[in-house]
């Protein structure tokens, strides 16, 4: 002790040196010395080869796969006069509700003697039409008679007539020339027994008078066929011509009247038709609008009241096309999720899913993919530009219990692949620190290193590693924020972002 005091004395500057020595040695003994005390405080995951499904989980609501929309069709706004309780089961055929028709029975009735009044008009008209098809029918045979008879007269005459009066004239121009030859015979053999005293004078003189009597008449009958030839004959044939040209004209004239007729009287009776057929859809109008008022459930299902701006209730008015009625079928039941843009692509129709229902805690029911939008919802996309969402239907495969209702949250889980034999570590020792994905490796010498790392598909507990860490390698669960030494991570908190972490 005396020694080391007599050295303290006579060394100052060195015991001081050594006195700052001890201390810094101290300090890094407590700050540096112990690395394996800091490193204590993080948890580690030793990187392993293994086996994982990929999967997404989504959450929904419970719907039908089969879902009908009741609403009015009745042309004017009516009240409910009867509606079943909202959540009753129906079966196919049942009523459901049924709308006030107001006056509607009485116009039905109308109509009905309306369409009797048209049919009886409809049957005058046609009685009518054959009537005047009738009488048209003997003046179109008239007319044509009319024809054959002019024709025949005119024939008759040319032919028949017109020579036979020709020859009878001539022949009695040759029995006259025949009896004033006989009559001159005789003047002369008067003229002779004159001569002889044998004949009187007024003998003579009437036989002279018989020869020109006779002579007279051969004139007479020769005027006549003259006047026959040039005058009467011409005059008669264009008489008989004209006759059948007239009878051909009022044979034309009556068929047109007869088509005119006909047109008319058809045109009339499909009227009187139109007018019956038109009676007959307003009947039916006022039918189906009868069998509107009252709503028939098309499928069996669970009543649920749509919802809308107005009350659906007994007394309650109704426009045309309001929804009344949802009546979805419970027997085939799905989940309506939301899937990311990032895994939109992932998901196809016909994957299969596990469906948990938040009623139904305890189970869980196989499901398969059955429909995803090729459009992202526009309604959300509306509210939030910059997130794309599309809408999928996972449809329940297995039976589900019948009082299980529709609008139950739930959750479907999708496989979209299947790992075997890949480098795998918990989710959330990954994270992105400046745009690059990382992981916090342990080391003997530099404590906690900062890796890049190259990912690959992940699920909920677990993510691929393609590159930058080996079988063995040690990777802290959490990132160390705030150590001596190593950067801070960006803004996204540390957390691994799947959407990023993907598109890598």
């Amino acid at each position: 002790m005396a020694k080391a005091k007599a050295f303290l004395i006579k060394y100052p500057v060195w015991t001081m040196l050594m006195i700052v020595v001890l201390g810094l040695c101290f300090m890094g003994a407590k700050y540096f010395g112990p690395e394996a005390e800091k490193l204590a405080d993080f948890g580690f995951f030793r990187v392993e080869k293994g086996d994982f499904q990929v999967t997404i989980v989504e959450g929904g609501n419970l719907d039908s796969t089969k879902k009908v929309t009741l609403s009015s069709e009745m042309e004017w706004t009516t009240q409910i006069k009867f509606i079943v309780p909202e959540g009753t089961y129906v079966k196919e055929g049942d009523k459901m509700v049924e709308f006030e028709t107001g006056n509607l029975p009485e116009k039905i009735k109308n109509q009905r003697i309306a369409i009797i009044n048209a049919e009886n008009e409809l049957g005058k008209a046609k009685e009518e039409q054959e009537v005047k098809k009738m009488e048209r029918e003997i003046a179109d045979s008239q007319a044509a008679l009319d024809v054959e008879f002019a024709e025949a007269d005119l024939e008759k005459y040319q032919y028949g007539d017109y020579p036979m009066q020709k020859r009878s004239l001539m022949s009695t121009i040759t029995l006259a020339r025949e009896e004033i030859q006989r009559a001159s015979d005789r003047m002369s053999w008067t003229k002779k027994l004159l001569a002889k005293d044998y004949a009187t004078m007024s003998e003579l003189k009437a036989d002279e008078l018989k020869v020109k009597t006779k002579e007279l008449a051969i004139s007479q009958y020769d005027e006549e066929l003259r006047l026959l030839d040039k005058y009467a004959h011409p005059k008669q044939l264009q008489r008989y011509k004209s006759a059948v040209e007239q009878s051909k004209l009022n044979k034309i004239r009556t068929l047109r009247a007869t088509v005119s007729y006909e047109e008319s009287y058809k045109s009339r009776v499909e009227s009187r038709e139109n007018s019956l057929e038109q009676q007959k859809e307003k009947l039916e109008e006022f039918l189906e609008q009868e069998k509107k008022s009252r709503l028939i459930a098309p499928q069996d299902g669970l009543v649920v009241y749509a919802s809308s701006s107005r009350l659906v209730d007994k007394g309650e008015d109704v426009r045309p096309g309001q929804s009344v009625i949802v009546l979805p079928d419970t027997t085939q039941m799905m989940v309506e999720i939301m899937i990311h843009e990032s895994h939109v692509r992932d998901v196809k129709p016909g994957m299969d899913a596990i469906v948990t229902i938040d009623a139904l805690p305890d189970r869980s029911f196989k499901g398969r993919v059955k429909k995803v939008a090729p459009l992202p919802d526009s309604r959300r996309s509306y509210y939030e530009p910059d997130l794309k969402i599309y809408n999928a239907e996972v449809w329940i495969v297995d039976e589900l219990p019948e009082d299980l209702r529709p609008g139950v949250s739930a959750r479907a889980e999708i496989a979209i692949a299947s790992l075997t034999n890949v480098l795998r570590v918990p989710i959330q020792c990954v994270t992105t620190v400046k745009g690059q994905t990382v992981c916090y490796v342990k080391t003997p010498a530099d404590g906690l290193r900062r890796v890049k790392v190259e990912i690959g598909h992940h699920n909920d507990r677990y993510i691929e590693i393609i590159s930058g860490l080996t079988v063995g390698d040690e990777v802290a669960l959490a990132p160390p924020y705030g150590d001596e030494g190593l950067e801070s991570p960006d803004d996204d908190g540390g957390k691994l972002n799947p959407s990023r972490a993907q598109s890598q």
